[in-house]
Formats: structure tokens, sequence, C-alpha cells
């Protein structure tokens, strides 16, 4: 039994050599980073982190430093576990240069049919967005997650690769659970999970997916800590870890059952949402400016012109935005820009463009392009436009132009530090205005004065010009948002009291208006300085994200908010403006937890009485359940109610760690050198139809350095039949770290044939490849080089004793190849988007230049979703040889690394996979088989079913994931979650001369050969119909760590149905 299955395991392990150049269906493609700039590495060591930076980033990374070693340990105590070793965290001073790294760029393109283990890296990178709030953010969450990888995972290779077969957690659960020992009860959480509830989207936990799953588990572990206490995290995911279920994990830790724990947490959020919901209210869906929002389009900025007339504002699709204008008077939309390319897999810039009015008719757009920050202004009535770049400054975080329409105020950032800057814009000037480590954000510029208004993070009267760097950046943790004055250079409070609130819009009367969360939802209000009095103007459900407003008593109110999980941007031609509402606080605003260490804004507009709504306590628990609010111990229950303790007060619920931390000792810099490691290791097999029984074993490694520019990948392919004497060596090297992409690569090949007369023969190939590439975007690249090639065909049949020399022939050549692939992956085998991959090489033979020959094909995907995760997957495929009499061929049909495959050969002369005759000449001999190609897929046939220097293919495939279909939650079986019916159909034709259907080609005309005393030949005209066509179906999914296929499919030649055949596959796609 037990060596059944081993056998069957070897079988089902015949999975994809990606070096296999023979089969066409497993052709690569691949997407890019681009780099606009080279970086100096250097780095920082302290106890638990080495930082990473570059250039004038050493401030950046100090900080850096400091923040993390204070997050580690509040996290780490959090969560009960410590990592073995450094973290390793790279500082970026933006996202548009993180968006450079190659890191991560291999997970992207990797299609390995099975036997891959990736050796994760303890790597956190971290871009500095413009703000110390947000900066601290993504360091923590970074912490937070190489924590709980490591804590469920483990940090050794035996235990990721036994916890990568054993354990599988969903993101509801890991993802979450880092969330929230990042950020708390957040006000972004808050607000989303009011949205899903009062939108009734909120499903059972393990039904979430995506982002939902993320933010509601980050709710879920923060109604844990709320209930049962912060300690219950650390020891849920301890238990996770050895038993390895979480739900069980859950109800075994708080002694209540799962069930009834997510019922609770539900009820939980429900009952708060639903308060929230009395006294608040919606924008209606008319005031939208898009109707739907299906594709999930982010809003970052609307701007609405000075006289009211125009208001623009942008939409992003994962990186690329356009920049609408619509004219209130006549409600009529157009798009005046379109910039940037979709990133995939990356984090997106969520803060571009930026849009400024520079008079009444011209908009001011600032964007990056190629990595440099563009400032450009379009001229809405002229149609003309300008632009400059701006290069003293990382990253722009906000803008507004003065009436003059000459002076911008920048909230921008130097090393670091986000301050406040002048730019003429006639002169290209930049003045910086603050210099400090505070941040200094939406400047506004007060009407017809240079007097500026913006929110900053700085103390309202205190001097802390004595702190020290680290002092402060503590100090800047909790402090929140308040408003300030910028006049004659001088900073100082808006008003005598705190103004609590950020993103400030000045009007003409002299009031101001700003965004404050003082009641748990972020909401407009008006301060009026000659009332000295600050009033409440809406009372959304939902937090108001960005806005812009013209007017006074009656408002032209522009605003983003998120509903129905999604973003939309709404106007409001008439918004009453001087009407004062009040709302209750929210349970977060109310909650014990208040100093949250993420809450950025504070406010004593609470309502008193307004606590978290516990769990009924009071509900009858099941026999299985644990009242642990109620519990007696065994030595209290033979006491009377008088001997009873005195009860006490309740002690509040213990909050993040806030104990003496141990001073942080950073030493460096030190400079970074490449070192390289391994990073993946590949053991797999490879079925080959020119191989008798030819079953190879692959053996691939991969060495990259920390940044993976460089990259090494080595592997063998020997072959089991003929005692290992048919092998592939191969190897390549790339260089990443340039704006153009250098590759090199070798392969020697060895194919050994021997005949039923014991005829042998080695035909061995030895190619080099040295390929330039340069990056169009992160989708499309053009590469090109030069090519060497050398053949070698060796006699060893030792007949007679006669020795036979050996046949060398050698090749020089060019390649050029464009490939574009902007796929989305929804899962093994469902891809969305389309791939396109065109090339064209030349083999000169400057010995013999008649051996000289080409070849050309083009490549073409699209994956269209049809509902849900169903797909249809289209390919057109067509190649050609050139070369004449030397041109090779395509062999059509079959499937790639088709296990118990059959191959159609014949004794004709022109026959590929033909038996030679006796005796090899240089018309004769089987060299060819080095450099010809099979044409795959076409089910219902065998290989070589039709052949010829020219091959046409179209393959169609309606792929239905059964289980994920019906079931939307996640699925822990790989066998299950990946489980695929697919329908499918293949039509090819191959042939040599015209076109399939021209009579001069190799399907419809046959010369045959007559006696050498004849003097003419017979040449025979066949009409027929020159396209093979193969339809069925099959079943995909994945079985001992291997993407297996399984399809049944019936051939139809000259318009005769064949018999069925069977074909058991590995490999991704088609």
């Amino acid at each position: 039994m037990h060596v059944r299955l081993r056998i069957l395991g070897l079988l089902l392990g015949c999975g994809l050599a990606t070096t296999a150049v023979g089969q066409s269906a497993q052709t690569s493609f691949g997407k890019n980073r681009i780099q606009y700039q080279q970086f100096d590495w250097q780095y920082l060591s302290s106890n638990n982190f080495n930082i990473y930076y570059y250039q004038d980033g050493a401030t950046l990374a100090r900080q850096a430093t400091y923040i993390a070693e204070e997050e580690f340990r509040r996290i780490s105590d959090l969560l009960g576990f410590a990592p073995y070793s450094r973290i390793k965290l790279f500082v970026y001073s933006s996202k548009a240069d993180l968006r450079q790294s190659n890191v991560g760029l291999d997970e992207e393109n990797s299609l390995v049919g099975g036997g891959q283990t990736n050796l994760t890296k303890s790597i956190i990178e971290i871009p500095f967005e413009g703000n110390q709030e947000a900066f601290r953010r993504e360091i923590s969450l970074g912490i937070a997650r190489t924590l709980v990888r490591e804590m469920m995972y483990g940090g050794s290779l035996k235990d990721m690769v036994q916890s990568s077969y054993l354990l599988s957690l969903p993101d509801w659960f890991a993802e979450g659970a880092a969330l929230y020992a990042a950020e708390g009860w957040s006000l972004q959480m808050d607000d989303y999970m009011r949205d899903l509830l009062m939108e009734d989207n909120l499903r059972r936990l393990p039904r979430l997916t995506g982002e939902t799953a993320t933010i509601a588990g980050q709710s879920f572990w923060n109604y844990i800590a709320e209930t049962y206490g912060k300690g219950s995290i650390s020891n849920i995911l301890n238990l996770t870890r050895i038993i390895r279920n979480e739900e069980t994990s859950i109800g075994s830790t708080l002694g209540v059952p799962y069930d009834r724990i997510e019922s609770d947490w539900e009820s939980y959020y429900r009952s708060a949402a639903e308060r929230v919901e009395e006294g608040h209210r919606m924008p209606e869906d008319s005031k939208r400016q898009r109707r739907s929002n299906r594709r999930h389009l982010d809003y970052n900025d609307v701007r609405i012109s000075d006289d009211g007339r125009y208001m623009a504002y942008s939409e992003n699709d994962r990186g690329r935005f356009r920049v609408i204008v619509t004219d209130l008077q006549n409600d009529k939309r157009r798009i005046v820009y379109r910039e940037g390319y979709k990133v995939l897999k990356q984090e997106i810039d969520s803060n571009l463009p930026l849009l400024a009015w520079k008079g009444e008719n011209e908009l001011l757009i600032i964007s990056v392009k190629s990595g440099e920050i563009v400032l450009r202004t379009l001229d809405l009535e002229k149609g003309t436009s300008d632009h400059r770049e701006l290069t003293s400054v990382n990253q722009i975080s906000d803008v507004d132009i003065a009436s003059d329409g000459r002076t911008l105020v920048l909230s921008a950032d130097q090393d670091g530090r986000n301050d406040l800057y002048l730019y003429d814009w006639r002169r290209g000037k930049l003045t910086r205005l603050t210099n400090d480590l505070y941040d200094d954000l939406s400047p506004r510029f007060l009407p017809n004065s240079t007097d500026l208004v913006f929110s900053s993070n700085r103390p309202f009267a205190a001097d802390t010009a004595t702190l020290s760097e680290v002092q402060l950046l503590k100090k800047l943790k909790n402090q929140p948002a308040q408003l300030f004055v910028l006049r004659d250079g001088q900073v100082s409070p808006l008003a005598d009291e705190p103004i609590f609130g950020t993103q400030p819009v000045p009007l003409v009367g002299g009031d101001l208006l700003f965004l404050s969360a003082q009641s748990g939802i972020r909401s407009l209000y008006r301060y009026q300085p000659a009332a000295a009095r600050t009033i409440q103007l809406s009372d959304f459900r939902q937090n108001i994200l960005a806005y812009d407003a013209r007017g006074n008593e009656t408002l032209k109110l522009a605003f983003q908010m998120r509903n129905d999980e999604r973003e939309y941007m709404y106007y409001e031609p008439s918004f009453a403006a001087q009407q004062e509402v009040r709302t209750q606080a929210t349970n977060r605003q109310s909650s014990a937890n208040v100093d949250d260490p993420t809450r950025t804004e504070k406010g004593s507009a609470t309502t008193p009485g307004a606590a978290p709504t516990p769990t009924d306590d009071d509900q009858a628990l099941s026999p299985e359940e644990i009242d642990i609010n109620h519990y007696v111990f065994e030595s209290e229950k033979g006491t009377t109610p008088d001997e009873q303790p005195e009860e006490v007060a309740p002690e509040p619920r213990p909050t993040f760690v806030e104990g003496p931390a141990p001073e942080v000792v950073i030493r460096g810099p030190y400079k970074y050198t490449n070192r390289l490691s391994t990073d993946q290791v590949v053991s797999s097999f490879y079925v080959d139809p020119l191989r008798v029984l030819g079953l190879g074993i692959l053996i691939e490694t991969g060495m990259t350095d920390m940044f993976e520019n460089h990259k090494i990948r080595i592997g063998v392919l020997p072959f089991t039949n003929n005692l290992l004497q048919s092998s592939r060596i191969y190897g390549e090297y790339q260089y990443l770290k340039k704006r153009v992409d250098f590759r090199v690569k070798g392969r020697r090949e060895i194919i050994y044939h021997r005949l039923e007369d014991d005829r042998a023969y080695r035909y061995a190939l030895a190619r080099f490849d040295a390929e330039a590439s340069y990056p169009f975007s992160v989708a499309s690249r053009i590469s090109g080089g030069p090519l060497y090639a050398r053949t070698k065909l060796s006699d060893e049949s030792g007949i007679n004793q006669i020795y036979t020399p050996d046949k060398n022939e050698n090749y020089a050549g060019a390649q050029v190849e464009y490939v574009f692939d902007n796929t989305l992956s929804g899962g093994l085998n469902i891809l969305t988007g389309t791939r396109v991959r065109a090339r064209f090489e030349h083999l000169w033979n400057w010995q013999n230049p008649n051996k000289s020959f080409g070849n050309f094909f083009v490549d073409a995907r699209h994956y269209q979703p049809l509902h849900r995760n169903i797909v249809l997957a289209l390919r057109g495929f067509y190649g050609t040889f050139t070369g004449g009499s030397s041109a090779k061929n395509y062999l059509l049909g079959g499937m790639d690394n088709w296990l118990f495959s059959s191959t159609n050969t014949t004794n004709k002369a022109d026959d590929p996979l033909g038996t030679p005759p006796s005796g090899i000449t240089s018309t004769t001999d089987r060299v060819d088989w080095l450099f010809n190609r099979f044409a795959t897929n076409l089910r219902g046939f065998s290989y070589n079913t039709l052949y010829g220097h020219s091959v046409l293919l179209f393959n169609a495939e309606l792929r239905i994931p059964l289980v994920r279909y019906f079931y939307r939650g996640p699925i822990s079986s790989a066998f299950f979650r990946n489980l695929q019916l697919v329908a499918f159909t293949d039509v090819g034709s191959a042939w040599t001369g015209g076109s399939p259907f021209n009579r001069n080609n190799s399907l419809n005309t046959q010369r045959l050969p007559l006696p050498p005393e004849n003097s003419f030949e017979i040449t025979v005209i066949n009409y027929r119909n020159p396209f093979l066509t193969g339809y069925g179906a099959g079943v995909r999914t994945v079985l001992l760590g291997y993407f297996v296929k399984f399809d049944v499919a019936w051939g139809m030649q000259d318009y005769k149905v064949l018999d069925p055949k069977l074909y058991l596959t590995l490999g991704y796609d088609f």
C-alpha cells in the first residue's frame, strides 16, 4: 500500500520545468518594477531591528528606530511573543520610492506546478507618507504582521514548512489580529463596521475575504479585548498554534462556544451602530457624482473653484488616475487629465494627485511621474497647459494657491520632516516657513491674505524646544491635531482655546470650516471667531474623508464618504452652514480605551452615560458553557453569604504596557554589502515527449540579495530513461537594480536516443543568451540581445566498431521580445486581465549559411471575469519558422506534461519524429529535435498529429471554481479551495507552405516519389479541413501539493468525431 502511494505521488509530481523550451502553453510572461533612481543603502542596528535607509534618510531612519523599538515592546507584550532574530526594516522616503523596490516581484511572477518552498524573511518595507502619525502606523502594522506571522508559522525553515501544510489561518484571524495590535480600536475600523452593519453587508467571519475580513477581524479582536481583557489575545494565539484550529482555540480560551462569541460580537457592534443611526443620516444617493462604484475606485481630493462654478476631483484605479471637472451650473462632467499606471500587488499613493484652483479657470495638478514631482496647470478655457518639476522636496501632502494666482503654499517633507513651504510659480523659488519635527498639514490661505491656517500636532502652548528627539517622538504619539495660524513668520493657535481638527477651509466672512471627530465620527464643524464658538454642521453616519466648500450661510459642499463598502464623491449645492446639530458620542468615544495610542483626535464632546454595549450576561447558558463573569471556585462554594468577601469596585481593564522601556542603543551606520542567500528551492518533475518514458527530476535553487536586485537560478533536470543519459542543466543571473534590467543565461541539453536496431545517438545543445530589458511600466517591457548556440551529434551505436566523427554546428544570433502582462490572480489558475508575448530570434550558421533559420511567435491570452470567480480564458497562438529548407517544425497536438501520453509518428521523410533510416546523413539526422517546438494544447489528439513550419492555435476554457463559487468564505482545504470544473475547446492547424486554405501547402498537396528511371513525379491534391478541433471537460485541483488537471476530450478531424482521449497533466493555465 505504501509503495503504491509513493508511486502515485511520484506520478502526480510531474510538474512544470520553467525552462522547457519545447512546450508552448507554459511560456513565461511576468511583470516588472521600474527603478528611476539609484539607492545607496546603509543601515543602523538596534536591540531588535536593522533599519536600512538610503541617501539623505539618516534622520528618518533614526526616527524609525525609536518608533520601532517602542512599538515592538508594546506589540510583543500584547501578543506575548518575540521573534527569533532581528527584524529588517527598509525605510523609503516616499511611496513612489517604495514602488521601485524589487522585493516580492518573484511572488507575482511565480508559477511552479509544485514542490516549491519560498524561504520567507522578516522584512518590513515602510514608506514615509509625509507625516509622523502615518509613519508610526505603518511601522506598527509592519511589526504586528511580522510577529503574528512568525508566532503562527514559526521562524525556522522547519517550522515554516511544517506550518504551511498543517496550518491555514483566515485573514480575519491573522491579519485582523495584526491590525488590532497595531491600531487598536481605530476610527477607521469603527466607520467601516458601521457601514457594513447598516448596509446589511456583514456576514459570518469565516465567509469574509479581503479587506472586509481584515477589518472585521480587527473589530473581533477589539471585542475580545473589551469584553474578556487584552490578556486573552496572546492566550488564543498561542493555543491556535498548538491545536491548529482558530475557532476551537477561541472557545477553549474564553470558555464560551465560538458560535456564541461570534454572535455576541455582531450584537455588540450592531447595537452600537443602531444607536448612531438614530441621530444621524446619510446623504441622498442622488448627490453622488457616480451612481455606482463597482470597480472600487478611490477618491483622495476635491476642490471647488473660487467662483463656485467648477468642481474638480480625482478617481484612482489602482494607481492610474483621472481628473474630472464638473460644471456646477449645468452638471456636465469631463475628464481633463489622465496619468499613471495600475500597480499590481503594490500599495498605491492614495494622496495623489493633489488639486488646487489657480484663478477661476486654471487647475493645478500635482503628481509623481517617473519618480519626480510634477506640478502641472491646465487652462480649461484655452486648453493650454504648463508644467515643471520640483526636486527639492521628497513629496507633497497638500497645496493651496493664494489669491494672486502665483504663490503656492505646500505641505511637504524633507528628511522625514513635514513642514510648510512657499513656492513662487513664476520664479520657481521655494521658501521654507517651518522647520521642526511636527506635522504641518492642510495649509490654506486666509481670504485676500498671505496669512495661513493649518492643522498640526504641535502643542498648544508648551515650549518643547529642550526636549530630545526621542522625548519629542514619544510626545507626538498621542498628540492630537489642532488648528494654528501663521502670521508674519510666527505660528500661534487659531483661538484662545485648543480647536482639535483637521482640513481647515476659510470662508469669505471670516469663519472657518474644519473636520473633527469629537463625537467619534469625523464631521464638519464651523468656527466663528466673532462669537468665539464652534458649532457642528453635519450629522452624517459615516466619516467625511475629504471635502471642500464655497459660500457662507449656505454652502456648496463637496465631500468624500464611504457607503456600501465603497467610496463616493458627493455634492450638495445648498448645505445649511449656520444651523447647529447635536449628535451623541459613539461607543468608541466613550470607551475605557479612549487613550488608545492610535487615536488622533480627542474631544470633550461626549455624552454622559454612553458606555459600550455590554454582552448580555443574564442570557441562559448551555450546559457546556462557562460563566466566566460569575464563576465560583470550589473553595468558595461552602461559605455562607455573610462569609463572602467584601465586594470591591473592579479595577480598570489593563491597557498596553507603558512601564519604563530599556534604553534604545543605536549602532552604525554600516555600509550595506550584497550577500546572496537561498530564497527558493524547487524539487519537481517533468515529462518530455521527445524522450521515451522521459520522466525528468527537476532540482532548482534560487539565491538573491536582500533587496532582490541580484538573482541567481541554477537547475538540473536529469531524465530517468536510458540510465540518466539525457539531461538538462541551466542557470541564469539577473541584475535588476537599474532602469534597464540585464540577464545572462545558459543551458545545456542532451537527448540520448536509442533505436530498436541498437543504433544510438546523442544530440547536445549548448546555448547562451544575454538580454537587456527596458520596462515601459509594471505591465510591459521590451527585451533584446545576442545569443550563441552550438549543437553536437554523436554516433554512439558502435556498429562494426566504425568510428563516426561528431558533427558540430555553431550559430550566432539575436533576439527581441515584447511582453505585456497586467493579470491579477484571484486564486490558483483564476486570472483576470491580459497577457501578450511576442518574440523573434534568428540563428545564423556562419560555417554553413544554408542552415541558418529564425523563429517568430505571438502568444496572446485574455481572462474575462463573468460572474464572481467564473472566468472565460481565451488564448491565441501563432508561430512560424523561417529559413527555407533549414526551417524547423511545430508539432501540434496533446498537452504539456501529459502522463501516459501518445505520439503520432510516420515513416515519412519529413516527419520530425519519424524513425531515421539506417545511416545518418546531413539530411536525415535529428538534430532538429533540439529546436523543434511542441504546439499545445490541442486536446483530443496525440503529440505530432500535424506538423509544419507554421502553426495556428486557439484555446478557450470556461473555468468554474466549484466550491468557491457557492461558498464565499475561506476554505481551509487546498483540494476544495482550488477545485475547478472546466469546459474547453481547442482549434489548431500546422502546415508548411501557403496558408491552411491554400492548396500549395503540406496539408493539401503531397508529392509521391517514383523510381529514378522515371523523369516525372506524382502530385496529389486533397482538399480537406485544415483545422483539428477538440472539445471536452475537465477538473483541476491541488493534490499532494501539485496542481493536477484531468481532462476528457473528443477530437474532430475532417468532420469526423474521434474516440475520446484522457489527459492527466500538471501545470497552470492552458
